[in-house]
């Protein structure tokens, strides 16, 4: 994914999840040099999932 600090729209694809309005999506960036976790999501770590 672009670095680039402007919104972008990504489309996740999931399958064989049991119950998709009760499941989160934690999406987290990883600095493979330094091993560093950042939040990438901009409502927080964490997204629920739904139609």
């Amino acid at each position: 994914m672009p670095s680039i600090n402007i919104t972008q729209k990504w489309m996740w694809h999931l399958w064989v999840i049991e119950n998709p309005k009760e499941t989160n999506l934690t999406v987290v960036g990883f600095h493979k040099e330094t091993g560093t976790v950042k939040q990438i999501l901009i409502t927080g770590w964490t997204i629920g999932l739904g139609g």
